[in-house]
């Protein structure tokens, strides 16, 4: 009985602290010690004369835990910080809506990975 009631203390615990905590999770099997990195830091997207000739870009997420490459987790957010300028889907493709800059963030769980997207005019010289 004793030990019941450590254990059900210390889940308590532990559910107040997620609930605290101010994010949902995301993916509550993520590794510990996870950390994440997107790529580039910095993406230019050039448009031609309008957002409707606009190109996309591909960011890539990377996981580690505990400083070994793990496979990215379930549950990424994707959120753009402006998406008046460009937005960003499920996978992380990012879409110009109009000139400016913006961060893109990927989150799972309490980590984030960040980059700066530029929306700029012109075309890309290869």
């Amino acid at each position: 009985m004793r030990a019941a009631r450590s254990i059900l203390a210390k889940l308590v615990i532990v559910a107040t602290c997620i609930a605290c905590s101010g994010d949902s999770l995301t993916d509550p099997f993520a590794p510990p010690g996870l950390a994440l990195a997107l790529t580039p830091t910095v993406e230019t997207i050039f448009i031609g004369g309008t957002a409707q000739n606009a190109s996309s870009a591909a960011l890539t997420l990377s996981a580690t835990s505990m400083g070994r490459s793990v496979s990215t987790p379930s549950g990424v957010e994707w959120t753009s910080s402006d998406p008046n300028v460009a937005v960003v889907d499920s996978t992380g493709v990012v879409t110009a809506v109009s000139l400016g800059t913006t961060t893109v963030t990927a989150r799972v769980n309490d980590e984030r990975a960040k980059a700066t997207v530029v929306v700029a005019l012109g075309v890309r010289i290869p």
